[in-house]
């Protein structure tokens, strides 16, 4: 797999993965609501570890939860990686 930089994600040759991107999602709703195709580039795909987990006001300003990044076809493993999200208001 060679180096990828999109949308503030690098996927590096020897599988590491560091997201940088910045997600924010509605108070109250899931996280499958913040939409993460986006992201996907040809090494591979992330998605939500729960995607039903709901999306809180944290003290913080701001929660920590889990994605998954998964390469095409039946490559050996999956890496997940816990990414912030910034709760807003709707």
């Amino acid at each position: 797999m060679t180096d990828s930089i999109k949308e503030g994600i690098i996927i590096k040759s020897d599988n590491d993965l560091i997201w940088s991107g910045k997600l924010s999602g509605t108070i109250g709703k899931p996280l499958s609501s913040i939409a993460l195709a986006p992201y996907n580039t040809p090494e591979g795909c992330f998605s939500w570890k729960d995607p039903d987990e709901i999306i809180s006001d944290d003290v913080h300003g701001f929660g920590v939860y889990w994605m998954v990044f998964t390469p095409p076809g039946a490559k050996s493993y999956t890496e997940e990686m816990a990414v912030v999200v910034t709760p807003v208001l709707n």
